[in-house]
């Protein structure tokens, strides 16, 4: 055994060489860190990054789909001489920007009503083609009168999506059979919210006495009409209709399509499981939303209350199986979705002083008095809270529910997001960045499509000019993105940019110019603000090194064009983890 002193020196010198071995190791290695590095170059790379708000060139790690470099040829060169790669110019004339993100979405009900005939006050674009908008309720009721001479069943409940009050009229169980009096026939309002039928149609749907005690309030069998919770009463009896794997698989495939068309690489199902149930729409997401031709990634956030009606006391425990399958294209993030008033685009949302200008009511998803004990037990779990509200009056319940949760439970660390945010005071937006930690995240399109008609409808046009008040969150400090609630708005993320930064309606009024935001602003709610408040900063929403290769590859940079015409830049495709996908 060598002496003390000798040992201790034998250590040093050890110690010493060790990093010399390991220069010596790393030497002989011949092979390359990378194996497959695609360098993208574009005209112009707008990073989302402060630091680095543009660049020329990015370098994807084929193996990884992660970034490896962001600049320009000439700064990438030092590095790149050393390692094997391919310089992919195809994007020369064009400009990336981070992959879109929309954080609240919904894939099967998207797939459920736009799959089914179309006669909606605003225009949509599909798969299978364009479909014009119905503004008035002569055209409406033709439309509906040359589809129901069109549809070969009687047997066979006809569903009809997009009907609105304001623009079509009411409509009721006589109104439909007027028009179809030997065929079922069933409009869906454009809420998604109600859905009215006439006689051969209400002779299909069993109403449970059971439900008529809960949900009577929202039922009227003389009329045909369900609203809200009534609503699901009717959507079960049509389920055998509208939710065949069929029908599933059509309606992902159009969900598909439409997101690859809006530039999006990440969106968010903010009710998962509770449109044609939880088994159902796993083993579908399974078999349609992941795999080397989907070119996004979904997140799944559960609504506990639907989930404990459906399975009782089973809901926790199939969750947490469920989620324990998660994989990278297919999440289950710790996080709920809740549910206050009702639906804006119903005006069924609850609203303060002086209420509707009718004097109708909205309605309750859930009654004020269950909206903390429905949260509560997951906010203390860690849980992120996605809150669905959208008049003033369910926005001072969730405010209470908000800051009682930070009293009782304080957490430093989460995510409480307003969703929809249709209607609100000054005031509460003070309230809300003085509790602190919330976000909201507005629907993009309701100023656009919806501003005009309650201006003149039920608001008046102090109040509806007011909606989705983003420039008062801006003012406040509180952080904000913008989702489309798709299929309630497109996915077409530039038109919400656009809707955001000039305020312009349908009918091209200015709506509340106060409430504007910077392009900049706008840009940033669809790409690192959505990443944000889905806790995907870390890994998308802006084009730095470590990140995924999500872009999203647009004709022109809308930074240089005039805002009112940001919506009209064309979507060439996505990058999605490195992967070229042009759009169908």
């Amino acid at each position: 055994m060598l002496p003390a002193r000798f040992a201790s020196c034998a250590l040093a010198l050890a110690l010493l060489a060790a990093p010399a071995a390991a220069i010596a190791r790393a030497s002989a290695s011949d092979a390359p860190p990378y194996e497959a590095v695609t360098v993208f170059v574009a005209k112009k790379i707008v990073t989302m990054e402060a630091g680095q708000p543009e660049a020329t060139a990015v370098a994807v790690d084929g193996k990884t789909g992660r970034i490896l470099d962001v600049g320009s040829l000439e700064t990438m060169a030092p590095w790149l001489e050393d390692v094997p790669h391919s310089v992919d110019r195809q994007f020369r004339k064009k400009v990336l920007l981070p992959g879109f993100v929309d954080p609240h979405v919904h894939p099967f009900l998207a797939g459920k009503l736009l799959t089914n005939d179309i006669a909606a006050p605003e225009a949509w674009n599909l798969p299978s083609g364009r479909i014009e908008a119905v503004t008035n309720r002569e055209d409406f009721v033709a439309r509906l009168t040359a589809l129901s001479n069109a549809w070969p069943h009687d047997d066979v409940p006809q569903i009809v999506w997009g009907w609105h009050r304001l623009w079509h009229g009411d409509f009721g169980r006589e109104d439909l059979d007027a028009i179809a009096p030997d065929k079922p026939l069933l409009i869906w309002h454009r809420s998604y919210h109600e859905i009215v039928a006439n006689s051969k149609a209400m002779a299909m749907i069993p109403i449970p006495e059971e439900a008529l005690e809960r949900f009577g309030n929202q039922i009227d069998l003389e009329r045909g009409h369900f609203a809200e919770m009534g609503m699901g009463v009717a959507n079960m009896a049509i389920a055998p209709v509208t939710e065949t794997p069929e029908k599933i698989a059509e309606g992902l495939d159009v969900f598909r399509v439409l997101m690859q068309r809006g530039g999006l690489t990440t969106a968010a199902d903010m009710v998962a499981g509770s449109t044609i149930g939880i088994d159902v729409e796993w083993e579908a997401s399974k078999a349609h939303l992941q795999g080397e031709e989907v070119p996004f990634r979904t997140l799944f956030i559960h609504a506990p209350a639907g989930w404990q009606i459906a399975a009782g006391a089973e809901a926790v425990p199939r969750f947490q199986q469920i989620s324990g399958e998660a994989n990278e294209q297919l999440r289950w993030p710790r996080a709920i979705k809740s549910l206050a008033d009702g639906a804006f685009i119903s005006q069924l949302m609850r609203m303060g002083p002086p209420g509707y200008l009718d004097g109708h009511e909205g309605e309750w998803m859930i009654p004020p008095e269950f909206q903390y004990g429905v949260v509560e037990p997951w906010w203390k779990q860690g849980y992120d809270i996605y809150y669905h509200v959208n008049g003033d009056e369910g926005l001072d319940v969730v405010l209470d529910v908000f800051e009682k949760l930070r009293n009782e439970h304080p957490r430093t660390d989460f995510r409480f997001s307003l969703e929809h945010f249709g209607m609100s005071r000054e005031d509460q937006v003070e309230r809300f960045a003085r509790i602190g930690g919330g976000s909201v995240s507005i629907n993009g399109y309701y100023a656009h499509y919806f501003a005009d008609k309650y201006a003149r409808h039920g608001l008046g046009y102090a109040r509806a000019s007011q909606m989705t008040r983003l420039g008062s969150l801006s003012r406040a400090g509180v952080p904000f993105t913008m989702h489309s609630d798709c299929p309630m708005g497109p996915l077409e993320p530039l038109l919400a940019v656009t809707t955001a930064v000039t305020r312009r309606t349908q009918e091209g009024q200015i709506m509340a110019p106060e409430q504007r935001v910077t392009v900049d602003e706008a840009l940033r709610a669809v790409t690192i603000g959505a990443a944000w408040n889905l806790r995907l900063d870390h890994e998308i929403g802006s084009i730095a090194p470590g990140k995924k290769a999500d872009f999203v590859v647009l004709e022109k940079n809308p930074y240089d064009v005039r805002p009112a015409r940001i919506k009209d830049i064309g979507v060439w495709g996505t990058v999605y983890e490195g992967g070229v996908f042009e759009a169908p």
